[in-house]
């Protein structure tokens, strides 16, 4: 069931995207949700590939490659959220899995940016208890020890 939800939602979303829009290396977009999804808007992002692969799909030479784009990519996501009136969001670590962005500054940048929004709840959802743990010290880093209650 959950595949193929999954794949209902990527057909869904698919055919709200036109043919060949490409979302730049730092850059954001975003398309109204469809089919199961729970949330009212889906923000692509797309951060930079530091792993040294390179894929059919890259498209925009060097800037891809670029490290500066990953703090770009994580501001751009949080402004097209606040365009859109959205309280919460809930997004990947960016650029940290086939990208190979190192996972402490990954989760230093992704933390603060999302610190220094104006959107009231960012839920970062991982894909590791190891990168769950990277994040949260980072967290805290930029916020403070969490509350007790």
């Amino acid at each position: 069931l959950h595949l193929s939800l999954r794949r209902q939602r990527q057909m869904c979303i698919r055919d709200r995207v036109a043919p060949g829009v490409r979302c730049p290396t730092g850059d954001a977009v975003s398309t109204k949700a469809c089919g199961a999804l729970q949330s009212t808007h889906v923000i692509y992002t797309v951060g930079p590939n530091v792993s040294g692969r390179r894929y059919e799909s890259d498209v925009s030479g060097d800037a891809t490659t670029d490290p500066a784009k990953l703090p770009a990519a994580y501001r751009r996501t949080f402004e097209v959220a606040s365009e859109l009136g959205l309280a919460a969001v809930a997004l990947p670590a960016v650029s940290c899995g086939v990208f190979g962005y190192p996972l402490a500054d990954a989760a230093r940048i992704g933390t603060r940016a999302a610190v220094a929004s104006n959107i009231d709840y960012v839920e970062f959802v991982l894909f590791s208890d190891d990168l769950n743990d990277i994040f949260a010290t980072a967290a805290e880093d930029a916020c403070g020890p969490p509350e007790v209650t």
